[in-house]
């Protein structure tokens, strides 16, 4: 008898966490649905860190019209990366200069976000 309570505990934390996360799953159904009405690109190929971070190099370096190295790369990731959201779109939003590692300076680079 007392394995069976057990078992059933365990059932009832399974069903209830299979509950959790359907509505968290429709939770995040429903903001997805919602930008995209904004108009925003649903992109599912990008689901963390490192998709996110290819996609972003891609695009910048397309609207740029330039390659950059790995090191090159992680420095201006880390110039734009911080904590104030706000901080970090006017750096986008800005025309700036970007230092290569041979210490030249290919001209000024755009952000991703036109205006």
């Amino acid at each position: 008898m007392h394995i069976k309570m057990n078992l059933s505990k365990f059932e009832k934390y399974s069903s209830e966490q299979t509950v959790t996360m359907a509505r968290e799953q429709d939770i995040e159904n429903q903001l997805i649905e919602r930008l995209k009405d904004l108009k925003y690109t649903y992109r599912p190929d990008i689901r963390d860190r490192y998709s996110l971070e290819k996609n972003f190099r891609e695009k910048f370096e397309s609207l740029n019209r330039v390659r950059l190295s790995d090191t090159e790369f992680a420095r201006l990731r880390d110039e734009i990366i911080n904590p104030d959201v706000f901080a970090c779109s006017k750096v986008l939003r800005e025309q700036s200069y970007f230092q290569r590692e041979d210490g030249t300076y290919p001209g000024e680079y755009q952000g991703l976000v036109q205006k």
